[in-house]
This record gives C-alpha cells, structure tokens and sequence, in this order.
C-alpha cells in the first residue's frame, strides 16, 4: 500500500502543474485605428483588429472593439475595460490590443487616435493615450494576468516635426504577472502587410487558436511565422514577467490526426521495393502532382495516407499565396489610383497658382507704366543756363544714407540664383534658373523635403522676397546689393523649426549702385 503513495503523489503534482491557470473570466479590450485626418491612412489596422476581436470571443473572451477611434472614444472604452476587469476579481485575464499608429517620445510609447492634430513633440501628451497608463490601470485593478500587445511599431508619421529621430516603439517593463507583446523588437519598425492583415496579427490569430499550447511557446512560434513571412527583417518581441503554472489561450486538448505507422522493412511487411523508393524520391517534393499520380499508382500503399495529407497542404498553401497575391495587385491598384488623383490635384493647384501670379504681375506692370506715364508728364523743365551776368552759388555736399539705394529696376533676363549658406534645420537647397522684368523675379527652389516658388519683387522702400511652399512662411532678414549683384538673407519657418538661407542673384540689377 506504502509502495503506491509515492507513484499516486507524483501523478497528482504533474496533473495540477498541467492544468491551465487563470480559468476564470477573459476580458478583453481591442482597437484598431486607420483612417486619420491629418496623418497618412493605414489599411490594415481596422481589418487587424477585427481579426483579432473575432478570435478572442472564439477564445471566451468577453470584447470591448474600437474601430477608428477618437482620443475621446479611446479613453472610455479605457474606462469600460478598467470596470469589467474590475468586477472580474482576482482570477480575471485582461488583454489590450491595439494596431495603428503609435509613436515613443522621451522613452514613453503613444497610441495615436484618428483626430489627433500633432505638430510638434509637446503635443503628443495632450492629443494622444500613453501605453503605459493602460498597464498601470491593469495592475491596479488587480487581476492576477495582463496582456498587452501592440501591432503599432509602424514608421513615425511626425518624424520632419519631432526633435528626436526614435524609430519604432521603445521597450516597456512589465510588472509582475504581465506579458508585453510588440510586433516587432524596440526601436524598429513593423510592415503593415500586402494583404489583409499585418504578419504579425495574421500568425498571432492562428497561434492563439491552437489547442494545448502554452502561452511563452505561442509566442515563440508567432516570432518564427513572422520572421519567415517577412524574410527576417521583421522580429517580434516580447517581456515577460508570467509567474505560477502555463497560461494556455485555447487550453482544450485535440487528439492528434491519426495516421499510419511508418511501414516496417520489407521484409516484414511484404511492402513492393517499388512502392518504397518511389515514396523517398517524392516525399519531400512541393509538386502536388507527384503526390496524384502516387495515389493513383499506390492506392493501397501504407504511405498513400501522408500522400493525401502533403498533397492537401500544398494545395491549402498555393491557395492562401493567390488570395495573397490577389489583395496585393488590389491594393497596388487603390495606391495608384490614389497617386494618379493626387498627382492631378496637384497640377490643378499649380495652374490656378501660376494663373493668379500672371494676373498679379500683369496688374503690376500696368500699375509701373501708369507711374512711368504719369512721371513723364510731371517731369520738371530743365534750369534755365545762368546769364554771365548771374552769379553761381556752389553748395556743401549733401549727406547720403550708409543704406544702399535701390536700382532703378531689373535687367530682364534668366539668372542662376546661388545658395552662399544655409543654417539651422535645413535640407541642402537647390535654386532653380529664375526670369526678371522691369519690376519682378521669379523662380523655383526645392530641398529632399519638398519644392516651392520664389518671387522678388521691387517695392517703393527696396525689395520683397516671398517664399512659398510645404506650409513655409518666410521672414525678409536682410538685403545687400554688391554691384549689380543682390544678396538676400531669408528666414523660413514651418511647425515646429526654421532655418536661414542666403543667396545671390548675380548682375541682376540695370544700375550698378555702391554704396556712399
């Protein structure tokens, strides 16, 4: 009887240590963000969260779905999620979800609602929801296991604005009792994918949905799929600070398929040499007509089973490749599609801009010949010569201004304007070839970020420089006029920075005019 008590204990041990803990209730809180007002749209976030919703209430899960969210729509569902996990207890599993964008600023992670109006780092606190409140309330709450996972490792939609150049999401501890999930590891960034889904949700909604498999090597075998989905370049990453016995998302246990016994030797099994060799030259072959034609050949063979199995795993894959290979060529159309409509937007734009410059220089030309017009008309006589007999008065030298005077107007002509330097957030500038009349010159200038028009035009008091392009507003700093040259420092702000440009339009001016 003693002899038993042993062997009994022993069993009794590794039947608890098998068992899943955490059995009690599973809420989950799930968004998915895509369609922004001021940033670039993402297409699968949406679908991946529905994905993920759709799994997870398979799971048992009780799920709170938040489909392109509002910062307002985010926090209460927050909220929402705080109180269910709340009147769970102790024993309730909470898991968070997000996919979309999600930026890090000073080592804290952000997600990024659909209205947000983000335009410089300082506004990322107020229009965002910091990951981390989401882990502190969790923990408060009080449930004994937490997930959280975030598919939101996408490139920073903010980068020209922000200071820091942090790619991807930065790494987070997590707290006793908490599993932390990214797409892939701190500081990188994730592929949205070419068809429905990330690779990162699409391997992680097949892996929670395998029976009997604990929840450290799911993840592990998420890790691999995506890997090899995404040629290496994407790795997921987790941190973990699970405690006690396995977590298991889908804990029931699924007798495996039952197949046959490999054959024994031919010698014992009778099996036909030809049988036998035939199935070594093709068992390994991605060819589902190898495996038809072995079937056909072989229907009674002891290796027509795993056959029949290989041969309906290719077809399974090469149908998954079209459905991929379809949603690919869909959305590369809806990209060019979308380009081809910005791309007439943008010469519509242009057009209506170049038409209102050629109305406005056509005014202010007609306003010049006006003035010359009048100017001739109101021309004074020449003095009179001085009789011999009229004395001559000979005057003091009048005293002229250290400021240079303007010329009398601009030589028409085309002109290669130079950049002499750039400082402060600038790119390296390019200045195209400019044209001048009487009164105006103008001209484009581009950078790596963008282009826009230039346009000098000589006012009463000097000249005006306006510089326009990629929400810039300029700031005249200074004019300096060096023989019939003209040098121009310019002051360019946009959200967030600014940069100063000097350039030269050389032999420009009619009159050579040096100062006094």
């Amino acid at each position: 009887m003693h002899r038993l008590i042993g062997p009994v204990l022993l069993f009794v041990m590794l039947v608890a240590m098998a068992q899943p803990v955490h059995a009690g209730k599973r809420v989950a809180l799930v968004i998915g963000n895509g369609v922004y007002e001021s940033v670039g749209n993402l297409v699968n976030p949406p679908n991946d969260a529905r994905l993920m919703a759709r799994t997870l209430r398979g799971l048992g899960f009780e799920v709170i779905e938040k489909i392109d969210a509002t910062q307002k729509s985010m926090k209460r569902a927050v909220r929402n999620f705080g109180r269910a996990l709340r009147d769970g207890g102790k024993e309730t599993v909470g898991l968070f979800y997000y996919a979309g964008h999600g930026v890090q600023v000073q080592g804290a992670n952000y997600m990024i609602p659909v209205d947000a109006q983000i335009e410089n780092e300082g506004d990322v606190d107020i229009e965002a929801v910091e990951a981390n409140s989401i882990l502190s309330m969790m923990e408060h709450n009080g449930t004994g296991l937490n997930f959280i996972i975030l598919d939101a490792c996408r490139n920073n939609p903010f980068t020209r604005s922000f200071r820091s150049s942090a790619r991807g999401l930065a790494e987070m501890d997590a707290p006793t009792g908490s599993f932390i999930a990214y797409a892939t590891s701190p500081g990188d960034v994730a592929a949205d994918g070419t068809g429905t889904n990330s690779p990162y949700t699409a391997a992680l909604s097949k892996a929670m949905l395998e029976p009997g498999l604990a929840v450290e090597l799911m993840f592990k075998k998420v890790r691999n799929a995506v890997r090899t989905r995404t040629n290496n370049n994407q790795t997921p990453w987790e941190s973990s600070s699970l405690i006690g016995g396995n977590f298991y998302f889908n804990p029931e246990q699924t007798p495996e398929p039952v197949l046959p016994s490999p054959p024994k030797p031919a010698v014992q099994q009778n099996i036909p040499p030809s049988d036998m060799v035939i199935w070594q030259s093709i068992q390994n072959s991605t060819n589902t007509s190898e495996y038809e034609l072995f079937i056909k050949q072989y229907p009674k063979s002891p290796f027509a089973p795993y056959a029949r199995l290989k041969m309906g795993e290719l077809k399974q894959i090469a149908k998954q490749k079209q459905i991929d290979r379809q949603n690919q060529i869909a959305r590369q159309k809806e990209i060019d599609k979308q380009k081809l409509i910005d791309q007439k937007r943008l010469i519509a734009e242009q057009k209506k801009q170049l038409a209102e410059q050629k109305k406005l220089e056509k005014q202010k030309i007609q306003a010049q010949k006006e003035a010359n017009n009048s100017n001739k008309l109101n021309k004074p006589k020449k003095p009179e010569k001085p009789s011999a007999t009229t004395p001559i008065v000979i005057t003091a030298p009048v005293q002229v201004a250290a400021i240079p005077a303007a010329a009398d107007g601009f030589r028409s002509g085309r002109y290669r304007p130079k950049v002499i330097k750039t400082s402060g957030f600038c790119f390296e500038v390019t200045m195209a070839k400019m044209t001048a009349d009487d009164t105006t010159i103008k001209g484009t200038w581009q950078d790596d970020m963008g282009y826009g028009n230039l346009k000098v035009t000589q006012e009463d008091e000097g000249y005006l420089v306006r510089w326009t392009g990629n929400s810039i507003r300029s700031e005249q700093r200074s004019v300096k006029i060096d023989g019939a040259s003209l040098i121009f420092d310019v002051l360019l702000r946009w959200p967030g920075e600014s940069c100063k440009i000097s350039f030269r339009i050389p032999d420009v001016l009619n009159n050579q005019v040096t100062a006094q």
